[in-house]
């Protein structure tokens, strides 16, 4: 997710919107998440190019009580700053609030939005997932899915 900043670089205020569809591994163990779509607007807004969008996908995850796998979907808005990337601006890091050290650094005039919406992609996810809302979840004793049949085992 390598976006060319150049056009954008050359007058304060600038703006250019992007729309791209990638694969993203967002567990980083191998397996690529259905497809992510993101809308963004860079702007230039001086010292900083900032860059505000949604993120929207549909990954597969495990309901919590009964184990079976199910669609969530995420529907994610962003906003974030970066600096061009120096020594200088490192190393003044350690001066900066701790506001400040949400801002993001790019290189070669080139935006790599790839982290920002893996991780994006991990805080959407529930932390209690369902399949649904009354969803039944496994028998205690047997671990019979109760959503599919009542178990046997008399609990």
């Amino acid at each position: 997710m390598l976006i060319d900043i150049r056009d954008i670089k050359k007058s304060t205020a600038a703006k250019k919107k992007y729309c791209f569809d990638e694969d993203i591994d967002i567990y980083e163990n191998g397996s690529l998440c259905p497809l992510i779509s993101v809308e963004a607007e860079f702007t230039n807004a001086g010292k900083t190019i900032i860059v505000k969008g949604i993120l929207r996908s549909e990954i597969e995850i495990q309901c919590c009580k009964c184990l079976e796998p199910f669609s969530c979907k995420i529907d994610a808005s962003f906003r974030e700053e970066f600096l061009p990337y120096s020594h200088q601006a490192i190393s003044s890091k350690k001066m900066m609030s701790p506001e400040d050290l949400d801002i993001f650094f790019y290189e070669n005039d080139t935006i790599d939005l790839k982290e920002i919406c893996r991780q994006l992609c991990l805080v959407s996810i529930p932390l209690m997932p369902l399949c649904k809302e009354n969803c039944k979840g496994l028998c205690g004793s047997c671990g019979e899915n109760l959503n599919i049949s009542e178990c046997s085992c008399n609990n």
